[in-house]
């Protein structure tokens, strides 16, 4: 009776070993798929993030050096300083806009409205971010007859972007840990429902007939 008795402990502590191997392993593939799901949300995230930053750069630039470009355009051929001017003011009233210039078909300055500073002088001044620079041709029919020069702030025009991208982050760790609690839940009753198979067979075979 002892020997059968120390035969089926045996038998469970031999059964008992496999499974611990085998939860083992499992817990390590789970940690190693978790990682690389987490390092390629973030890479993916940052991506997505540098992307749409330049695409926010550039749209807004571009816009508003077009239709600087087109306002400007009449009173550069009339050679009206005064007017161009009051047009340049207009479009000191943008936030994002830290200086405008308006140059001639040979790169004569015309008008200047905002920062004296030039682009050297500010990317050299370590108190200062170097601004987003934009330069629009000013074409009529095809003709050039001058250039016009933006200079925004990159703060300014990133803002919202910002702001944008860390409630996503935010968003996204969330998300993260509701899917790592979900999965160690997961995890948990699958080894339940394998240690009953493993180390009572026998209730298991009861239960199914």
């Amino acid at each position: 009776m002892s020997m059968a008795k120390s035969l089926l402990h045996t038998a469970d502590l031999h059964i008992h070993s496999r499974y611990s191997i085998f939860k083992r392993i499992v817990n390590l593939i789970i940690v190693i798929v978790m990682v690389l799901l987490f390092v390629n949300l973030w890479f993916v995230d940052k991506d997505n993030a540098q992307d749409w930053q330049q695409k926010q750069r550039t749209q807004l630039g571009n816009s508003l050096g077009l239709i600087s470009s087109k306002i400007i355009a009449q009173p550069l051929i009339d050679n009206d300083t005064a007017r161009i001017e009051q047009l340049l003011s207009i479009v000191m009233n943008d936030p994002h806009v830290e200086a405008v210039a308006v140059y001639d078909q040979y790169g004569q300055q015309v008008a200047q409205q905002g920062t004296v500073n030039t682009i050297v002088e500010k990317y050299l001044d370590d108190g200062h971010d170097t601004p987003l620079v934009f330069v629009k041709d000013i074409r009529v029919e095809k003709q050039i007859y001058g250039y016009v020069r933006l200079l925004l702030n990159e703060q300014s025009v990133m803002a919202l972007h910002s702001e944008y991208q860390s409630q996503l982050r935010q968003q996204t760790q969330v998300l993260g840990m509701l899917a790592a609690l979900a999965a160690l839940l997961i995890t948990r009753v699958f080894y339940k429902v394998r240690y009953r198979r493993y180390m009572h067979p026998n209730d298991v075979e009861k239960r199914n007939q």
